[in-house]
């Protein structure tokens, strides 16, 4: 071996001498890296863009908005794009002259961003339920039963499970962990009045640990049903999502609202007290943190090229001149859900950030770009940011009872048999009724879903011979008509027959749509 210098011969005792300096330096860098992990020290880009969604469920996202949302609003999901950005001098002083305060926070907060308090709180969510968790929150709705999966287009898929007597159904998204009860009971004379019935409302959360941190809830009676629709309150901030944050694309309102899917819970109470429903549409906060706020232009410069939610681009066909930046004009903070589909990790308060550039040929370009208001390195100190662990890391597979979709790259296999009826004969339907509910996916994300009762004297199918049934049909369905309309009439539901709301979609699809039909005599 040569060395520069005068020494160009080493010993074989030097050489011991080297190898022994190199493992103690080895030692004392691998300490120092683990002592830097441990105390929240530096975090990875990747790290950054993934303290939400895993790369997985971020590349669901991106196509699903792109295939489901875009072509209705005219606007696109951008994957790590690489733009830069830079605030505007009157955004500037607007943070200058409203520095991080305790004032009072709500929709104040919009724009100008005068109110952001110096903590916010940072919620920690279960994700990926395996088989044994969704088994086990069933049996506490006593549904016991053996295992199915309603797969869809993606690995995306709920499972189901429907008492042996056929009385009740329970389905979870894997994902996410929202879920549906649906129960079947019979009608008694006269009603115990909406106050009273609230009661049992009430505590039917209660019961199921459902009833923190909820608003004062709205109701509706339909015939026989009175349905309570609770709102979850989190600290701070509001819970926005995909369509909701739509309206910030105009310049000229601030405001954006409250997601009209997720972080509600609705019951629906019969006239004699009993339960025919429960949709859980929250996600299940494990823990709760409070942390130190960044202000919006540390946020920017921590988080421009780590952004953990991709940013949204107006209109969709415009291709940004690479050369100028966006400039941030205006932003708001809030809580981002992905959709009731989706694995999300964490709820971080979000700037959401409205900006603009131009194209090479000087058409306007408009920016919806998303930067945590808590540093990444705070966050690592508690843990918080980490690789979400994907389905097939849990014991799923293990499980034989259960034909499901596994976490692959292919299509999952269809329903099969098991699609058209499900059980034994059932109790019949003696409020002379039949409780429905639909819910339709696209791309792996819910595009429209309701719930609704009939009459029994028009029973399509059979709800009150067989019991509770479930029916998952793909349906093809061209742009503006209603995929939970057209399940409703391959099975002979219509309109007509309903007592009630006929289920809504909020964006428009086109091609194929996955779609399930229960219905339970009630």
């Amino acid at each position: 071996m040569v060395l520069s210098g005068r020494s160009k011969i080493i010993t074989t005792s030097g050489i011991v001498f080297l190898a022994i300096a190199a493992v103690v330096l080895f030692i004392a860098l691998t300490v120092a890296r683990n002592t830097t992990q441990q105390s929240g020290g530096s975090v990875s880009r990747e790290q950054k863009r993934n303290m939400i969604l895993d790369q997985t469920e971020r590349d669901k996202v991106v196509k699903d908005f792109n295939t489901r949302v875009g072509k209705t609003t005219n606007s696109v999901m951008k994957e790590d794009p690489g733009f830069t950005y830079e605030l505007s001098p009157e955004f500037k002083n607007r943070i200058k002259e409203h520095p991080i305060d305790n004032k009072v926070l709500g929709v104040s907060t919009l724009c100008n961003l005068s109110t952001v308090p110096p903590t916010v709180y940072v919620h920690d969510l279960q994700n990926h339920l395996s088989v044994d968790d969704a088994k086990n929150l069933a049996h506490e709705y006593d549904v016991d039963s053996i295992s199915f999966s309603l797969p869809s287009e993606t690995t995306t898929y709920q499972y189901l499970f429907i008492r042996p007597n056929n009385t009740a159904s329970f389905t979870q998204y894997e994902g996410s962990g929202v879920y549906a009860y649906n129960h079947a009971s019979a009608l008694a004379a006269g009603t115990l009045g909406a106050d009273n019935l609230r009661r049992y409302s009430n505590q039917m959360l209660s019961q199921h640990k459902l009833d923190k941190s909820l608003g004062t809830p709205q109701y509706n009676t339909i015939g026989e049903v009175t349905k309570f629709t609770y709102h979850k309150n989190l600290p701070d901030f509001m819970l926005v999502d995909e369509a909701s944050i739509q309206s910030f694309f105009d310049q000229e309102n601030c405001s954006i609202s409250d997601s009209d899917i997720m972080g509600l819970i609705s019951v629906s109470v019969k006239n004699n007290g009993e339960i025919l429903k429960l949709l859980n549409n929250t996600r299940t906060i494990t823990g709760t943190y409070k942390m130190n706020t960044i202000p919006a232009d540390v946020a920017l410069q921590e988080y421009k090229d780590a952004q953990p939610i991709d940013p949204i681009l107006f209109p969709a066909n415009a291709v940004p001149d690479p050369a100028r930046a966006f400039t941030i004009d205006s932003a708001v903070i809030a809580y981002y859900d992905v959709g009731v589909n989706f694995a999300q990790s964490l709820y971080i308060p979000l700037y959401i950030a409205h900006g603009f550039s131009k194209t090479a040929s000087g058409q306007d370009v408009q920016i919806l770009t998303f930067f945590p208001a808590v540093s990444a390195n705070e966050l690592s100190k508690k843990g918080l940011v980490r690789e979400i662990p994907l389905p097939g890391n849990k014991s799923t597979q293990q499980q034989g009872t259960l034909p499901f979709a596994t976490p692959t790259p292919h299509k999952p296999p269809p329903f099969s048999a098991k699609k058209a009826e499900i059980g034994v004969s059932g109790p019949g339907c003696p409020g002379n009724l039949v409780d429905y509910m639909v819910s339709c996916s696209v791309e792996g994300s819910v595009i429209c879903r309701g719930n609704f009762t009939g009459s029994a004297a028009a029973d399509p199918v059979k709800a009150c011979t067989n019991g509770c049934t479930a029916r998952v049909n793909t349906v093809d369905v061209t742009g503006g008509k209603n995929p939970c309309d057209a399940i409703m009439q391959q099975n002979g539901v219509t309109p007509d027959t309903i007592n009630g709301e006929v289920p809504r979609q909020r964006l428009a699809p086109s091609g194929e749509v996955s779609c399930i039909l229960t219905a339970c005599p009630t």
